[in-house]
C-alpha cells in the first residue's frame, strides 16, 4: 500500500537551523523523498517533528491536498508502480503543474529551451523569439497548456498576419509558418515529458496540431535560388571588401564554401584541427543524432588555409576567433547575414544569405562534378536513416576530402 506524509528532514539541518520540508512516500516497503521549496526553523515545530507555524501549515496543506490529488486519480492502479516510478509520477505531475494539474507552456517552454541552448544554439533562441511574440498576442506570460487548441492556433495566425510583426505591423507567411512550428515542437515535447500512454497518465489530451495543418509560406526561396553559379561564387571570391565589416563576410562565406557548406554555427564553435590540416566538429544543428553525433571532417585545402591563419583562434579554446569577435552566434550570424546583402548587392545577387554558400557547394558538387547525392549528404553531414550506412559501415573520409577538391577545382579552373 503506498502512503504519503508531509515530514521535516530534521537530521539534514543546515547551520542555519533550516530543516528541508519534503513529501515522504512509502510504497512497497521502500520511502521515498521528494523535496519542496520549503524549510522549517525549530520554533516552528511540535515536540514531534510536526508543523504548527499557521503560515508554513497552510502552504504545507496545499502540497498535501495536489498529493492526494495525484493518489486519488491514480487509485489501485498504484499497485502498478515501483517506489521510484511512483516518485516519478509524483514529481512529474507537481513540477511546473499548477493546483488543478495542468501544465503551463511558457513554463514548460522556458526550461526545454534552456536544456537545448547548449546543443542548439539557434533553435533555443529562435523559441525565445516566439514565445516572446505568443506573450505579446496573449497579454501575459502564462497559459494553460490545453488552451491551445486548433482554434486558439487560427486566431493566434490571424493575429500575426495583421500585426504579428516587432514593430506592430504584419508578420510575413515565413514568420508565420516558423513560429507556428515552434509551437508545434514545444507541444509535442510537452506531451512526452507529462503523458504516459502506456500507464493512462495522459496529463495533455489535446492534439490541436491533428486539426490545424501549418501551410508552408509560399515566400520561401527554393533549392535554385539559394545556389549560386560557378561564375557567382567566382565574383564573390573577386569582390573587393569595402571595409572590415565587408571582408569578414565575404571571407566566412568563402570559407564555409571552402569546408563543404560549413555552417556559421560550427564555423563560431569548431574547436578541433586535427593532424594533417582537417578540421573536426560536431554538426550544431544534429548533435543528438544517434551514432556518429554528426560528426564532420573536411581537409583544409589550399583556398582555405590564409583564411584560417587570418581568423585563427588566439585563445585557444576555438580553432577560428569568431568567438572573441561576436559575443554570440546570434550576433555572429547577424552580422554575416546583413553585410552579405551589401557583399550581394555589388557583385549582382540579390539577397545573399551565407547559407547559400552550403547550398551551392552542393549543387555545384552534383550537377557540375559529377558527385553521388549519397556522397554529397556526406559532406553536408546529413541525417541517414539506412541501418548499414548509419552503424555498421566506416565512414570513408577520403572520399569527403575528394569531392570537396573536386569543386574547389571546379570553381578555381
Amino acid at each position: 500500500m503506498a502512503t504519503f506524509k508531509i515530514w521535516v528532514l530534521r537530521s539534514n539541518k543546515k547551520r542555519d537551523g533550516a530543516m528541508p520540508v519534503t513529501v515522504q512516500l512509502t510504497h512497497n516497503r521502500q520511502r521515498r523523498y521528494i523535496a519542496t521549496p520549503h524549510v522549517a526553523f525549530a520554533p516552528q515545530l511540535d515536540r514531534h517533528g510536526n508543523i504548527k507555524d499557521p503560515n508554513l501549515k497552510a502552504i504545507t496543506d496545499g502540497i498535501y491536498r495536489s498529493v492526494k490529488a495525484i493518489f486519488d486519480e491514480l487509485s489501485f492502479r498504484v499497485c502498478a508502480y515501483s517506489a521510484d516510478e511512483l516518485k516519478a509520477l509524483v514529481v512529474r505531475k507537481l513540477q511546473l503543474a499548477g493546483e488543478d494539474g495542468s501544465v503551463d507552456f511558457f513554463a514548460f517552454s522556458d526550461r526545454y529551451v534552456d536544456s537545448i541552448k547548449g546543443r542548439q544554439p539557434g533553435t533555443s533562441a529562435g523559441h525565445r523569439v516566439m514565445l516572446g511574440n505568443m506573450a505579446r498576442y496573449l497579454g501575459r506570460r502564462t497559459i494553460n497548456i490545453n488552451e491551445i487548441t486548433a482554434h486558439f492556433l487560427h486566431k493566434y495566425q490571424q493575429w500575426m498576419a495583421v500585426q504579428g510583426s516587432a514593430r506592430g505591423g504584419p508578420l510575413g507567411e515565413r514568420g508565420q509558418s516558423l513560429y507556428l512550428s515552434c509551437i508545434r515542437t514545444l507541444f509535442n515535447a510537452a506531451q512526452r515529458e507529462y503523458n504516459d500512454y502506456d500507464k493512462g497518465e495522459v496529463l495533455i489530451p489535446n492534439r490541436p496540431f491533428e486539426r490545424f495543418k501549418i501551410a508552408a509560406a509560399r515566400n520561401l526561396k527554393t533549392a535554385e535560388e539559394k545556389a549560386l553559379s560557378i561564375a557567382q561564387i567566382r565574383a564573390i571570391r573577386g569582390y573587393a571588401p569595402r571595409g572590415e565589416k565587408d571582408a569578414l563576410a565575404r571571407d566566412c562565406f568563402m570559407l564555409s564554401f571552402y569546408l563543404c557548406g560549413m555552417n556559421s554555427v560550427d564555423l563560431y564553435r569548431c574547436e578541433e584541427l586535427l593532424a594533417g590540416g582537417v578540421l573536426r566538429y560536431y554538426r550544431a544543428k544534429v548533435t543528438g543524432r544517434r551514432g556518429d553525433r554528426a560528426e564532420m571532417r573536411v581537409r583544409l585545402e589550399p583556398e582555405a588555409a590564409p583564411l584560417l591563419a587570418k581568423y585563427a583562434g588566439r585563445d585557444g579554446r576555438r580553432v577560428f576567433d569568431f568567438c572573441e569577435r561576436y559575443a554570440s552566434m546570434g550576433g555572429f550570424n547577424s552580422a554575416l547575414n546583413r553585410q552579405l546583402k551589401i557583399v550581394g548587392k555589388a557583385v549582382g545577387i540579390d539577397d545573399l544569405e551565407f547559407y547559400y554558400a552550403r547550398h551551392s557547394w552542393a549543387t555545384i558538387a552534383c550537377n557540375d562534378c559529377g558527385v553521388p547525392v549519397d556522397t554529397v549528404d556526406d559532406c553536408l553531414a546529413h541525417s541517414d536513416n539506412r541501418i548499414a550506412k548509419k552503424s555498421y559501415i566506416k565512414k570513408d573520409w577520403e572520399k569527403v576530402y575528394r569531392a570537396n577538391r573536386a569543386v574547389l577545382d571546379a570553381v578555381s579552373s
